[in-house]
């Protein structure tokens, strides 16, 4: 009997009983086996439970690992406001056990035990630093729970940085640096540097590119605008051009020289006839053909013109005139002296 699950309690029969023709009577007494399962060495139902005697009893629904053990998690999710997952989820778990108790015969439960904490709390967990990312969550808390709580799931969300914006055209906006060690927190950016603009702050100060600007840590999702000025630019030097080698002229005669025009000379008066003298008397004298008078100085003078030639000629040709008319002049005074002298 014990072989399909009972348990002796009392037999009845003395040890030292010996056989007669009477008929004896004895009691035996014997119970339902019990057995029980626990956490660490939980059954499997169905089989036997007694692996020597396969055709035993066996362990019932209800005392296998599942029944015996419970875990309870705690997920952790990363998300932004759009849903998108910025970090892989974080999963904790407790566990609690309890031991069983069954009847070999009946194949029933009987009972089971109080569950026991193997560990009963959720530690605390640090939100990640997602870069571009701040979160209001820096750390999810430490939980305790016992074995009635379900599976629960913490979500912890992320926003987008804000940029610092530089009021360029075309300017390229720097976005907040994260705080490597406060997911909830974010540093100052640094200033640009954009070729040809100055940065300023509010009061109109000179910024240096490369420093921190300060920004405002309650508002780490909004946009922070920074000034910059255009830098004047220096009048460019105009650069003298390179001039162009001038050709070689072909070779021209020479122009002629002007002739020199010659000075007019002046005209020398006519020589005056001599007086006849006074002690002879004078024959008649001989009509001569009176010389022609000379050019007075009141007769102007023709301007001659330089290039013509025409007055100078004519000029020469007075004065060769002139010339002549004086040798007559004189020859035929010469002539009225001879005659005379031979009177």
């Amino acid at each position: 009997m014990e072989a399909q699950g009972y348990e002796l309690v009392t037999d009845g029969y003395p040890g030292d009983y010996t056989f007669t023709t009477d008929d004896p009577t004895f009691t035996v007494v014997l119970k339902h086996k019990t057995s029980s399962v626990t956490p660490d060495n939980p059954g499997t139902p169905g089989q036997p439970v007694d692996p020597d005697n396969p055709t035993g009893p066996k362990y019932p629904d209800g005392t296998g690992e599942k029944d015996l053990v419970k875990d309870i998690t705690r997920t952790i999710h990363y998300k932004d406001y759009q849903g998108n997952t910025v970090a892989k989820d974080v999963v904790e778990s407790t566990k609690f056990g309890r031991d069983a108790t069954f009847d070999e015969v009946t194949g029933k439960i009987i009972s089971y035990g109080n569950w026991t904490p193997v560990n009963d709390t959720f530690s605390a967990v640090n939100s990640p630093v997602i870069n571009g990312y701040y979160t209001d969550t820096p750390k999810v808390g430490a939980e305790t729970v016992n074995a009635d709580a379900s599976n629960s799931e913490v979500t912890v969300l992320y926003h987008a940085l804000g940029h610092l914006v530089p009021d360029v055209p075309g300017s390229t906006p720097i976005i907040y640096p994260n705080n490597p060690d406060n997911p909830s927190e974010a540093g100052n950016p640094l200033i640009p540097d954009i070729p040809g603009y100055t940065p300023v702050d509010k009061n109109g100060n000179k910024l240096t590119p490369g420093t921190p600007y300060p920004i405002d840590h309650d508002h780490l999702g909004e946009d922070t605008p920074i000034h910059y000025v255009k830098n004047e630019e220096p009048a460019t030097p105009v650069t003298p051009s390179t001039p162009e080698t001038p050709a070689q002229p072909a070779e021209q005669p020479s122009a002629p020289v002007a002739p020199v025009q010659p000075e007019t000379p002046e005209e020398p008066a006519a020589p005056a006839p001599e007086a006849p003298k006074a002690e002879a008397p004078q024959a008649p004298a001989q009509a001569e053909t009176p010389a022609p008078a000379a050019k007075t100085a009141e007769e102007p003078k023709k301007a001659a013109l330089p290039q013509t030639g025409q007055d100078a000629t004519g000029s020469l040709m007075s004065i060769i005139g002139a010339i002549l008319l004086s040798i007559l002049g004189f020859f035929g005074l010469d002539g009225f002296r001879k005659k005379k002298e031979d009177k």
